[in-house]
């Protein structure tokens, strides 16, 4: 049994996600470019009861990768993640031609100004997120891919984009084979 779930989840299911989990680290791994030099991170989603905290799910796993958003790379995720940071960086300019007092920024200003936007960027961070999880109130398993990049550095889920959020039974998902699973978290990022 795994420490990831509730000792009621039934053993198949925890294997099978614990087995996804090294599968969707490879597959994260894969999507980004400059990672700040770590690797994805498994770990488990906090289910057990404690004072404070009142968990609405028997447990899960989370797998977790930082890296720029586009600053270095020009990769993005999604569109929204692209158009965010477009408004960043339309704010820095602006905020550049206001500090320094000028309409606009010269050829001669150019190095000038990435050196600020950079700055200005530096807090600009995605956690690109996959989890497999049971929910406690119906048991089902939850399969998501989150783009965290609007709330840094608090990262809250309910400022994170959803790429996919897919509840099925835990039947559901023992029959899936994990091919068929990792076509599901693929496709989601392709299509957002």
């Amino acid at each position: 049994m795994s420490d990831y779930f509730n000792s009621n989840i039934p053993s198949p299911v925890q294997f099978k996600a614990t087995q996804l989990a090294e599968q969707l680290k490879e597959f994260i791994d894969g999507l980004v470019g400059d990672t700040f030099g770590n690797d994805p991170t498994i770990e488990g989603i906090e289910y057990k009861r404690r004072e404070g905290f009142i968990s609405s799910n028997d447990g899960g796993i989370s797998i977790c990768q930082s890296y720029y958003c586009g600053n270095n790379s020009g990769i993005y995720p999604t569109t929204k993640e692209r158009e965010f940071i477009e408004v960043c960086s339309n704010d820095a300019y602006e905020q550049f031609k206001r500090d320094i007092g000028i309409d606009e920024v010269s050829e001669d200003m150019r190095e000038e100004y990435y050196e600020y936007e950079q700055a200005w960027l530096e807090d600009c961070y995605t956690i690109i997120e996959a989890r497999i999880w049971i929910s406690k109130d119906d048991a089902k398993v939850n399969l998501e891919l989150l783009a965290h990049y609007q709330d840094t550095p608090y990262m809250r889920d309910k400022y994170a984009e959803s790429i996919l959020c897919r509840r099925i039974t835990q039947e559901e998902f023992l029959a899936l084979d994990d091919g068929e699973i990792m076509k599901l978290f693929h496709d989601a990022y392709l299509g957002a």
